[in-house]
């Protein structure tokens, strides 16, 4: 069973797939509305995308520790053991 939270999020994603794409006179969420619910029909279930992983850390922001840690352990003389 899908819920309305789940509906809305699925049409919201075809919609803007759709968006562009169709004539200027056609209503692409009204579209996606009744392509989700086709869809629906033969069993189909939208699934979520995951929330984005973050690359990289923002310019300006300082090293975590753990990031500083391994650049000491790396950047240690050979033989130089704590």
């Amino acid at each position: 069973m899908t819920t309305d939270h789940e509906r809305q999020e699925a049409v919201r994603e075809v919609a803007r797939i759709l968006h562009g794409r169709l004539l200027p006179t056609l209503d692409a969420e009204h579209v996606a509305g009744l392509a989700v619910d086709a869809l629906h029909a033969i069993d189909w279930r939208h699934v979520p995308r995951p929330p984005g992983i973050p690359t990289a850390a923002r310019s300006g922001d300082p090293p975590n520790t753990e990031w500083r840690k391994a650049r000491e352990q790396l950047t240690r003389p050979e033989g130089d053991q704590q």
